[in-house]
Order: structure tokens, then sequence, then C-alpha cells
């Protein structure tokens, strides 16, 4: 059996980016109903959506009822205990006994002279006690790079901002981590950026049969593989320069390559068919 590895470009998004533009802002609070069937959003309204749920009525707030059911027996609303998180407008919105945290009002992110500046602003804050900026060179594992003090409560809007000065080479993957006083936690959603560097490696693509070839000028440098779910698969450390693999064991599927070597990584996502 011959096996194909296609080398599928992460997308790489230059610049900055906006999240209000692309997610919109997450309603300040929610409600539960007595049988759990109906859900209580404000601020919202008839052009509100919630992902499994249909609008009902009323405007600020909004009910809505399963999109499977009916709204019988919907009665006395009070906000869910603990974390839950729904998907309304498009956007994913974890709420802490029924608070929204930290209402993001924009991410911006952009790589300037070898080095990524984030900026963020929060429209409301709730019991937050700090940010923690997190980054990963895959998508999947991430690091604490710094911590940023939160507001407590705010209801106007604010601003932050934190560079990296050293960022990993190639794509670079941020979110931020929320943490309120009393240790309850959310995320906002990842973003990119690429950092171009003078040494880059180069994964190859072969069909060859169960080898997958690293062609790069590289010494010391070591290769890990992760299957579509995040978990290890093969490891191999010390690699010097153009190196072979043998890969027949791989499930069919996605794989993540990670090339690491000192001060940098680089992340290559392949296709085993």
């Amino acid at each position: 059996m011959r096996i194909f590895f296609i080398l599928l470009q992460s997308y790489i998004l230059c610049g900055f980016f906006n999240f209000s533009a692309l997610l919109g802002q997450c309603p300040t609070s929610i409600s539960v109903s007595n049988n759990s069937k109906c859900i209580s959003v404000n601020p919202a309204n008839s052009g509100t959506t919630v992902s499994g749920f249909t609008y009902l009525s009323g405007s600020n707030p909004a009910l809505f009822y399963e999109s499977t059911g009916n709204s019988n027996g919907c009665m006395t609303y009070t906000p869910p205990p603990g974390t839950t998180t729904y998907n309304i407008n498009g956007q994913t919105c974890t709420y802490v006994n029924g608070i929204l945290p930290v209402n993001f009002l924009t991410f911006n992110v952009k790589s300037d002279n070898r080095q990524a500046r984030l900026d963020f602003s929060t429209a409301s804050e709730t019991n937050n006690d700090y940010f923690t900026v997190q980054r990963s060179g895959d998508a999947l594992h991430f690091e604490n790079i710094a911590t940023i003090d939160g507001a407590g409560n705010s209801s106007t809007e604010i601003q932050y901002s934190f560079t990296d000065i050293s960022p990993l080479g190639g794509d670079n993957y941020y979110r931020i981590k929320q943490t309120d006083f009393d240790g309850k936690f959310s995320y906002s959603d990842v973003r990119s950026v690429s950092k171009v560097t003078a040494e880059k490696s180069q994964l190859n693509t072969f069909i060859t049969d169960n080898i997958l070839v690293i062609n790069t000028p590289l010494e010391n440098y070591d290769v890990t593989i992760f299957n579509s779910w995040g978990a290890e698969v093969k490891r191999y450390t010390g690699m010097q320069k153009n190196s072979t693999f043998d890969v027949h064991d791989l499930r069919s599927g996605v794989h993540i390559i990670h090339i690491s070597y000192p001060s940098r990584a680089e992340t290559f996502r392949v296709v085993k068919l």
C-alpha cells in the first residue's frame, strides 16, 4: 500500500484581527426556566440567534425555547449554577452563574519587527481577577506567557495590550484566559499571526511507501507527531539535518508535525490517505 502525505497550508492571518467584527458580542446574562426547556437572554431580541433554540418572545430580555420542543411548562427563570456555554450570534459565550464574566469588545494581533503585539478591550467585566495570555505553536498545546490584572467590575470599555518579544518561528496562536476571583475561568477564541524567520525548515511530501521525509539544514531539532485529537503519537529527539521516519503505523487522517529547535518551533499539518 502506498502512503501519500499532503502538506496542508495553515491559514496565516497577517495584519490584525478584530474580535467584534468577526464574532459580535455575547449577551451579559442568561437565565434558565424551571424545566430547562427555555432560556432568557439579556440583552437580546427577535434578531438574536441561539444555537439549538428558537425565538419565543420579548426584547431585553428575550425568551427562547428548545428547537426540538416547545415552551410548555417554561415558568420561573433563574441563573444556571456553575459554568455554562451557549453559541449565541455565532459566538461561543461562557457564563458563570448566569453572568458573562468578561465581554470582549476587540482582540487585535499583529506582527511587528519579529514581535507580536496583542491589543484587546472589554465592554464589561464582572468579578474579573486577571487575564492570562497563552501562546501555542500548533493551536493545541498552549503555554502561559503573561498575566494582566483585570478591572474586577466594570461597565465601561477598558483597553489592554501586551507584546510578545520572542514569538515562535512560523505560526503563533494566541488566546486570552480570563480568571474570576473565585477561580472560575473562561477563554477567548484562538487567533494566529505568522512570524517570518530567516531560517525555515521544509517538510516535503512524498509518495514513498511508509516514509515521511524532512529536508532541512537544521541540526539538533526535535520532531513530535500529534493526531487530529491532539494526542502525541510519535516523538524523535536530537535529529540532524535531513531525516526519514517510518510512519506505516499512523492511522489515516490529519496529523500535526511539530519541529522544534533552540528558540524556535514550526508546525505543519499533513494528511495520511
